[in-house]
């Protein structure tokens, strides 16, 4: 599993070794997220 924060009290630039592996989202992007489908709901990312 990976989780999923904001940047807020993170430090660094999105893009730096600042976490363990986690996907770092700009707050309003985490904002959005949390609206549409809610805290511990499984997420997939492909690209």
């Amino acid at each position: 599993q990976i989780g999923l924060h904001g940047l807020a009290n993170i430090g660094g630039v999105p893009g730096s070794a600042v976490s363990h592996g986690c996907v770092r989202l700009a707050g309003v992007t985490m904002r959005w997220l949390v609206i549409r489908i809610g805290p511990g709901v499984p997420v997939t990312i492909s690209d």
